[in-house]
């Protein structure tokens, strides 16, 4: 958190995986690809005490066009 120092564990929710594309490989890695307007749920995995703050969160998008 912004004031706290508390770290959260997060990924996507499951309605993401029905939005998406399913996995691509490329470059040995898999990816998983989604149409440019489509929302992304993030939502904390696993038991976490979360106390009262402010979480700022990074996604980090990658588009690529040959």
């Amino acid at each position: 958190g912004k004031n706290s120092g508390t770290i959260l564990t997060v990924g996507f929710s499951n309605n993401n995986m029905s939005r998406g594309h399913g996995a691509q490989m490329w470059n040995g890695r898999s990816w998983f690809t989604f149409d440019t307007n489509a929302p992304l749920d993030i939502v904390t995995i696993g038991a976490q005490n979360i106390p009262p703050d402010t979480y700022p969160i990074t996604v980090d998008v990658v588009g690529y066009q040959p």
